[in-house]
């Protein structure tokens, strides 16, 4: 099956969200976003909306470059990635524990 990827064109998008698109430009300069060429126009790819959308709030609200904002995104997408390993953990310890395989910890101080 074929799958189809839809696509929001650039300008649209600015817009959308009442922002030149020369910030747009910049944010896919500093790497923020990928757009990509389409006939006579730049289209963002929909996956990259939602951190399209975060890089503009942090730009208008915050007064952050954009250089700021891709380190912050980073962060926030470690922090998430950090967040979930933390729960998978999380999980595989209860399992451990409702099977009754839980090692037994021995309490050394160091």
């Amino acid at each position: 099956m074929k799958t189809v990827k839809k696509y929001i064109k650039l300008n649209d998008f600015a817009a959308f969200y009442q922002i030149e698109t020369e910030v747009l430009n910049t944010f896919a300069d500093v790497g923020l976003i990928h757009p990509i060429p389409e006939v006579n126009d730049l289209v963002i790819p929909y996956e990259e909306v939602d951190r399209c959308e975060r890089a503009i709030r942090i730009y208008q609200d915050l007064d952050v470059n954009p250089e700021g904002i891709d380190i912050i995104l980073e962060m926030r997408d470690k922090i998430k990635q950090l967040q979930d390993e933390l729960n998978f953990l999380r999980r595989q310890l209860f399992q451990l524990k409702d099977q009754n395989q839980f090692p037994e910890v021995i309490d050394d101080e160091y």
